[in-house]
């Protein structure tokens, strides 16, 4: 039979596994996707092209979007990020159909473009990590632990046959 101590550690151990999987349980179950779809191109003025499309995804996250210009369709293509873009890029917090990108192409490329075919992709991934979530969960794993500590903290020992006080040195 194991000892208290023994029993004590077990019944944390698994206390903590129970912890962490309910807490990754939920963002393991409800895997959430995101969708670019109808991406158009259109020129506004010289040198501004405006992109849009539709952002499929769940209204409650935050999505990072990029742009990239891809040249040589079919089988040598080669896709460049393109820096100098403006509106629905970057951090993006809306879902929805028609999100807009303004795209200064004169502030990128101030020459002409070859002449090849060129196309572009919009991509979007949600964002993950940071934030005060993290903080909560950290708080909350620093608060288990010290309260299992004074749970499963061993009662002190008293030992036998030894004096509590320091003897006085023999007299002269």
């Amino acid at each position: 039979m194991d000892s208290p101590g023994k029993q004590k550690w077990h019944r944390f151990v698994w206390f903590l596994l129970l912890s962490f999987a309910m807490v990754l349980a939920p963002n393991a179950a409800s895997p959430q996707s995101v969708d670019v779809e109808n991406v158009r191109a259109q020129v506004k003025s010289e040198g501004v092209i405006e992109i849009t499309y539709d952002l499929v995804g769940s209204a409650d996250a935050e999505y990072e979007v990029q742009l990239f210009l891809v040249s040589g369709i079919g089988g040598s293509a080669q896709s460049r990020r393109l820096e100098n873009a403006s509106g629905d890029v970057g951090i993006v917090k809306i879902i929805g159909k028609g999100r807009r990108i303004t795209w200064a192409m004169k502030t990128e490329f101030p020459n002409p473009l070859p002449g090849m075919e060129y196309e572009f992709e919009v991509t979007a991934s949600i964002r993950t990590g940071g934030g005060l979530g993290w903080y909560v969960y950290a708080g909350a794993a620093v608060l288990v632990g010290g309260v299992a500590a004074l749970v499963i903290k061993p009662p002190a020992k008293e030992e036998t046959g030894t004096q509590k006080t320091i003897p006085l040195p023999p007299s002269r």
